[in-house]
């Protein structure tokens, strides 16, 4: 007889109902990547491009110091690189279905098990950089020019 466990909400649960946009768009964030997003700006990071369901796994372009990096390296989960400039990186799930299963094999990657890295994923950010405010709505900003709280910067 098989019991099917009850999933406890994590902090990637909740964030996942926040309606994250793109200032000057419709463009709604992808949910799955909504708790990291909110985590990478707690850190003071200004996120650039995302995808959730990316083909081979979910990443995020961000631009922050080396020193925010390394701590998001140091988390586990993920792997971070420095993208084309000094200051912009991409995080991306490391061996996901590897990590989810628990076996040494390469398996095919499954909806479930990113799922479920991204849940281990976020109570460890959650205990490395929480608490972080998550708002219902949040609209972004994008461009270098661009300051998140208070919107385009016209002093550059």
């Amino acid at each position: 007889m098989t019991r099917n466990k009850a999933q406890v909400e994590t902090q990637w649960d909740r964030a996942r109902r926040c309606r994250l946009t793109v200032s000057g768009s419709r463009e709604t964030i992808d949910p799955g990547v909504n708790f990291f997003i909110l985590g990478l700006r707690h850190l003071g990071a200004t996120t650039l491009f995302s995808c959730e369901g990316h083909p081979n796994g979910f990443y995020i372009v961000f631009r922050s110091t080396e020193k925010i990096a390394r701590r998001v390296v140091s988390c586990g989960y993920f792997s971070v690189q420095l993208e084309n400039g000094t200051d912009k990186y991409s995080l991306r799930l490391r061996d996901v279905d590897r990590l989810a299963s628990r076996k040494r094999q390469i398996v095919l990657w499954t909806e479930a098990s990113k799922v479920q890295v991204l849940r281990w994923a976020s109570a460890v950010w959650w205990k490395a950089f929480g608490p972080f405010p998550m708002p219902e709505r949040l609209t972004l900003g994008t461009g270098r020019n661009y300051d998140e709280e208070r919107g385009p910067n016209r002093d550059s």
